[in-house]
């Protein structure tokens, strides 16, 4: 029943900021928030809703395969968790290193993660707040190992 009441602030608000013509992408990092409320595959605009982009996403977990198709809005570990994937997470913020993965192949956009820019150019990324642009295989890694790259003098 919260969830419903949330759905329908959000959809009021919404709403309000159409009619007034605002500009509904700037509140795109709170909608990303509510993904769970079906609004995944939405992208808000000032005069209209369209589709968002999907890509292809190969998750390899524990000696597993799954593809998954994932819109741009939505984080690794959200779509995974959705798909009955049980990957490893704790906060979801971006901060606590718990939801690490290493991408293989593909384009990935993690700017409200805190890794390291070195870090992340060697393919590290937190899948709560790792967003596919591209086809990705993304694998899921040990935390041990994203926390001593991270931490790591060398990198």
């Amino acid at each position: 029943q919260e969830m419903m009441m949330q759905a329908a602030k959000i959809v009021t608000i919404v709403v309000i900021l159409i009619v007034c013509q605002c500009q509904v992408v700037a509140f795109a990092p709170l909608f990303r928030r509510f993904s769970a409320i079906s609004l995944n595959n939405i992208k808000f605009s000032s005069t209209s809703l369209h589709a968002v982009k999907s890509h292809k996403v190969t998750l390899q977990h524990l000696g597993v395969e799954k593809e998954l198709t994932i819109p741009e809005n939505v984080s690794i570990l959200t779509a995974a968790l959705d798909a009955g994937i049980e990957l490893p997470h704790d906060c979801k913020l971006g901060v606590c290193l718990t939801c690490p993965s290493k991408v293989i192949k593909g384009v990935v956009d993690q700017s409200e993660g805190t890794l390291d820019d070195s870090v992340t150019s060697n393919g590290y990324a937190l899948t709560c707040v790792t967003y596919p642009r591209s086809d990705c295989i993304i694998r899921s890694i040990d935390e041990d190992e994203l926390v001593s790259a991270q931490f790591s003098r060398d990198s």
